[in-house]
């Protein structure tokens, strides 16, 4: 019995940005395929070695950019070097509540107050606590001149 020896190869290159060509540290780059990959290094390089000469999907992501995802043939290219185009990220809102576990706005029985940029642009006040005491269930506990300390529905801030 024979056993059919697989070349090995790797993968190398460089991670960049596509608009400015500056390196991109610490971007991921992963052979789904494979199930391995690697991050990239302070200077933007990578390296993933002991790879099968064959079609794999190459996937590279980093927070900020765009990820990529392309077909290569690792029997042909040893060195490839990505450049990723920054994208936007709208983070969504941050829901507080008073649940020990997760619960679905909808279906929480007490009500709950969205407070994001523009609500605390149109309260000013000096300091986080006093501008939530504003919202139902919450108030604030003044200790000293610019000083509060929260009490969110009963629950005191010790």
């Amino acid at each position: 019995m024979t056993v059919a020896k697989t070349e090995k190869t790797s993968l190398s290159g460089k991670v960049t940005d596509k608009i400015t060509g500056e390196i991109i540290p610490f971007a991921d780059v992963f052979l789904p395929d494979l199930k391995t990959g690697t991050r990239a290094k302070a200077d933007g390089t990578y390296f993933i070695d002991n790879l099968p000469s064959i079609k794999t999907l190459v996937y590279v992501h980093m927070t900020g950019y765009t990820a990529i995802t392309e077909n290569i043939d690792l029997a042909l290219i040893t060195i490839m070097d990505f450049a990723l185009e920054p994208a936007i990220i709208e983070l969504a809102t941050a829901t507080v509540t008073g649940s020990s576990h997760a619960t679905e706005a909808r279906k929480n029985p007490v009500p709950i107050t969205i407070i994001d940029q523009q609500y605390l642009s149109q309260n000013p006040t000096m300091n986080i606590v006093d501008a939530l005491g504003k919202t139902p269930g919450v108030s604030g506990l003044s200790s000293g001149p610019n000083i509060s300390k929260p009490v969110i529905r009963g629950l005191g801030y010790n």
